[in-house]
């Protein structure tokens, strides 16, 4: 193929076939919902017993206190690992490794009754719960391999030789090996049942695995994508006797088992450019696990952390030359980009990525993602390292319609707002924005206006009020719009926009961090209120 124009012809061709010939597992619509992911562990046996011993009314002892784990992150999904019996059997396990087998839920913590409780009370403050399950792996004295020989589940990467996974009494499992299919699949279906959880993510998926095991009886040792496809079939078909808006993810990004799978996490770096699966194929969804705000916003992902930069540059020996030596160290300044998400949810979920980007003159580093929604386009800009600019930047925006005139740049560190006009130079747009990260939405004619949420202060004692100003973004009729914060609104509500709504947090209010939520005749906005004790 002979084309103008980078690798993204490439990759838009190649959605326009895999839209054809595969057919996602579609999202639920709470994903959309969710503008920041965390990876994280439950606290081991040792601190629970600690935590019944000196702080028995406070402490994390008991699944029902789930709440408590969310209680100082801006996360609106968590996926939990160390949660099961093994890491409280061998306390050893828990840190070097968690893949027992059977993930059962801990009796420590009250099992799987008082997992579902904590479960229906995240639930009841806006968030959600998932589950991390080995994918490929195993301990060797796991209750799974009982009666069994361990080597016929093996995952062999030369005929009589293990994968070496680098942890302690454990090893890999082929994926293409039945009864590990079938167990992965009872697993995640019992986890689901048993806690009314929103999700399983099957780590070390869905890298490319030879398997030379004589056992298996492979018709080609090659065949790793067809049995991982094998694999997440099953488990999403047992996933959805229990619940078909369960999500389920895998370690590594494979448009293979997208009709399964809903996404995966993303580790790897694309530096200047875009993640080649957010072209390709836009509806897998990215969970950012090691790139800081700056790079889970260029890329579309869902956000893994407040702070601006990438603090490592892991897995360097993949290609890469390491970290750049202008990229400045530390995690950078703290953003606001979690709140700021989700007023875009048409153009960075919905919509697409352009095929160029916007360009700073005078400004290299700077990064400009275009993401064309239904009813406006979106400049997602940053300098990659979150580093400020000396000085106001120029940046041509290609392709951008001549009836759009005006804009609005929003610092993604402060949330402050100012507006934008489009010049034409050349025939060309060019605007001039001053943020070293920032949004610039513009709305194309008869967009809704931006909901604009000021709240009186963000942080409230448990009886106190606070009240939520809600402006436009521009001149309008009056608009109707709904406001939401589940823990401390009991139901949503209605006001009108340009308006003001009174919130007062409920006497039983557990402390914490609450997503307040603005819906209607506008664009969505999303504020956190943090409830003090």
């Amino acid at each position: 193929m002979i084309h103008r124009g980078d690798w993204r012809v490439t990759a838009q061709l190649y959605r326009a076939w895999f839209s054809s010939a595969f057919k996602p597992h579609p999202a639920p619509s709470w994903l959309r919902n969710v503008d920041m992911y965390c990876g994280t562990w439950i606290p081991s046996a040792e601190a629970v017993a600690k935590n019944k011993t000196e702080n028995p009314a406070n402490g994390f002892t008991s699944y029902e206190r789930m709440p408590l784990l969310y209680r100082d992150g801006f996360y609106d999904l968590c996926e939990w690992a160390m949660y099961n019996q093994g890491v409280q059997d061998d306390p050893a396990s828990y840190g070097p490794y968690m893949g027992d087998g059977t993930y059962y839920f801990r009796s420590d913590l009250g099992g799987p009754a008082a997992m579902r409780e904590g479960v229906r009370r995240l639930h009841a403050m806006g968030r959600r719960i998932m589950f991390y399950v080995a994918g490929n792996s195993i301990l060797r004295n796991s209750a799974v391999l009982k009666g069994q020989n361990a080597d016929d589940w093996m995952l062999m990467d030369r005929p009589g030789k293990g994968y070496d996974i680098g942890y302690p009494n454990g090893f890999s499992v082929c994926p293409g090996y039945g009864p590990w299919q079938e167990q992965m699949a009872r697993t995640a279906r019992r986890i689901l049942a048993e806690s009314g959880a929103d999700g399983i993510r099957l780590d070390e998926m869905a890298s490319f695995v030879p398997c030379f095991n004589p056992v298996h009886k492979h018709a080609n040792p090659y065949d790793s994508v067809r049995w991982m496809r094998e694999l997440t079939r099953k488990v999403r078909a047992a996933m959805d006797e229990v619940n078909r808006d369960a999500i389920l993810l895998t370690e590594g990004p494979l448009d293979a088992v997208h009709e399964s799978c809903n996404g995966a996490l993303q580790m790897f770096q694309p530096g200047f450019g875009i993640d080649a699966m957010r072209v390709a194929v836009p509806s897998l969804v990215g969970m950012a696990y090691h790139p800081g705000a700056v790079e889970g916003a260029l890329n579309g992902w869902i956000g893994g952390k407040t702070q601006a930069r990438r603090q490592t540059w892991p897995w360097e020996h993949r290609g890469l030359g390491g970290k750049p030596a202008w990229y400045a160290e530390g995690g950078g300044p703290e953003t606001r980009w979690h709140e700021l998400r989700a007023s875009f949810v048409e153009a960075i979920v919905d919509g697409l990525p352009a095929a160029e980007d916007a360009a700073a003159s005078g400004e290299p580093r700077w990064v400009g993602r275009i993401w064309k929604g239904k009813q406006y386009w979106l400049v997602v800009g940053a300098t990659l390292d979150a580093s400020p600019l000396k000085a106001p930047i120029t940046v041509r925006i290609p392709g951008l319609h001549a009836l759009v005139r005006q804009g609005v740049e929003i610092d993604a560190v402060t949330l402050e707002a100012r507006s934008v006009t489009v010049q034409r130079v050349g025939g060309a747009a060019e605007v001039t924005l001053q943020s070293a990260f920032s949004a610039l939405w513009l709305p194309h004619p008869g967009c809704p206006p931006m909901a604009q949420v000021t709240l009186s202060k963000t942080e409230a004692k448990r009886g106190e009020t606070l009240e939520v100003e809600v402006t436009p973004s521009r001149r309008a009729g009056v608009g109707a719009i709904t406001v939401t914060c589940p823990g401390l609104i009991a139901a949503p509500i209605a006001a009108t926009l340009p308006g003001r709504v009174t919130l007062r947090i409920p006497a039983d209010a557990m402390p914490g961090l609450y997503p307040l939520r603005v819906e209607g005749e506008c664009l969505p906005a999303k504020r956190w209120v943090r409830v003090l004790p």
